[in-house]
């Protein structure tokens, strides 16, 4: 009876066969991760003229765009939801001067949590007073805020604890305006909608009827047309919460 034939083990195998194959394999893989490596800084390029073309005075950063080719990859509508969310946090500014490390960037879908814990660290004192300020807008004036929430609140010292948590930070401006050239700004800027969205609508109302009556009396104050413009540009938006009509337009 013939003995069955069974499969050659590795060890049954010719010492030589396969290792004509090797030298192919290898000349393969590096053509495989060379081509990998050209799409990868295709898109690099990609991204690096698209965020140049966006922001005039920004400066090709290889780590950056990895970051962001990481996070968006070449999809334009992510790549502006992340720039934008960057511009919120201040991480890079208007001009594309990044200021910040970007890698702290939470995801969006994780901005509102990151928001909620920076206001989850605010005093009583500071969430009311920060609250008030979401009125003004983005952005807000501490001597306007001062005359809106109380000259007589500590104000200071409770904007710094804001700024220790994160929330605000003071911001550059040099206003034709006095009353609104020493500004903070919220971080990210959507934490001014959270605040302002918890404001019973009354209290928004009677807020934004005392920014009106405030910015009203600095008209009068500035004699540049510009800012008289400014001025009634915020005062137009302030009335509309309320349906008052617009001031008339300052005379050149």
């Amino acid at each position: 009876m013939a003995e069955e034939s069974s499969p050659r083990s590795n060890a049954d195998a010719h010492p030589y066969e396969g290792y004509a194959l090797r030298p192919l394999l290898r000349v393969m893989e590096q053509k495989l991760g060379a081509s990998i490596m050209d799409q990868q800084a295709a898109a690099m390029e990609r991204i690096g003229r698209y965020v140049a073309e966006r922001y005039p005075m920004y400066v090709t950063n290889a780590g950056f765009e990895q970051w962001l080719y990481a996070k968006a990859g070449l999809e334009r509508e992510m790549i502006d939801r992340y720039l934008e969310l960057l511009e919120d946090y201040g991480i890079i500014s208007g001009d594309g001067r990044i200021t910040e490390d970007y890698r702290t960037l939470p995801d969006p879908e994780r901005v509102r949590d990151d928001i909620e814990r920076r206001i989850a660290a605010l005093s009583p004192e500071a969430l009311a007073l920060l609250s008030t300020a979401s009125v003004e807008g983005d952005r807000f004036s501490t001597e306007i805020l001062a005359e809106v929430h109380g000259s007589g609140k500590d104000i200071d010292r409770l904007l710094q604890k804001a700024v220790d948590a994160g929330v605000i930070v003071p911001e550059s401006n040099i206003s034709m305006i006095p009353a609104l050239s020493h500004r903070y700004r919220f971080v990210p800027l959507q934490t001014r909608k959270v605040l302002y969205e918890r404001l019973p609508d009354g209290e928004r109302t009677r807020l934004h009827s005392r920014l009106v009556e405030l910015l009203s009396a600095q008209v009068a104050k500035v004699s540049d047309p510009g800012a008289q413009d400014m001025l009634h540009r915020l005062i137009s938006e302030h009335n509309k919460v309320f349906a008052r009509p617009d001031p008339p337009p300052s005379k050149v």
